[in-house]
């Protein structure tokens, strides 16, 4: 290789930085809904509006605001129960697909920064941070990380599912106070950085 076609190499290596350094590709949720859980569960929670907009990067964000009707001093239990669909939301066309559960610590892992959900504790008002003693709450432009839960399981097609997941959060009295479905599927998107 000559000096000539070293530089041209050289330019086109710097420019193909540049271009893919102004975007990126993100896997982001688009959202189809959020849910209380049936009455028969028990549970604490109303939701009385709920909306979906876009951020600068055409990302979907949701707007929420509820109600919890206990307080919530520790939480003792955490769950996320997630489900995989194919088109269509029939529950003929869903199967398990796992189940987190915590029982130790989940205030702090709650609190936890970095995670897929940080943008969704992050955007809640008041704060979502043990002790959670006030009865109405918000969520504003809120969104998941799902970037990392991408790069783990890179090798599955997430964004050919639609997906539901139900959380449920128990209080220290071990009172199943928080429980609601998301159902929305990922998409891959270009964002500017």
């Amino acid at each position: 290789m000559g000096p000539v076609q070293l530089w041209a190499l050289v330019a086109l290596l710097v420019a193909t930085r540049q271009v893919l350094s102004r975007t990126r590709i993100r896997i982001a949720p688009k959202f189809h809904g959020i849910w209380t859980c049936p009455a028969e569960l028990n549970h604490f929670t109303t939701i009385f509006n709920y909306s979906v907009g876009m951020d600068a990067n055409g990302l979907d964000v949701m707007n929420v605001d509820g109600r919890i009707d206990r307080k919530i001093m520790t939480v003792s239990k955490f769950d996320l129960l997630v489900h995989r669909c194919q088109a269509g939301m029939s529950n003929d066309n869903c199967e398990y697909f796992f189940n987190w559960s915590w029982k130790n610590g989940c205030c702090n892992l709650l609190a936890q920064k970095g995670v897929f959900y940080s943008p969704i504790l992050d955007s809640i008002s008041p704060p979502f941070i043990c002790p959670m003693d006030k009865y109405f709450y918000t969520l504003r432009n809120s969104t998941m990380n799902i970037d990392e839960i991408g790069a783990i399981m890179s090798s599955m097609a997430l964004e050919n599912w639609v997906w539901k997941g139900q959380f449920q959060v128990w209080n220290e009295k071990r009172e199943l106070v928080v429980c609601a479905y998301v159902i929305g599927d990922l998409r891959r998107y270009k964002v500017k950085n």
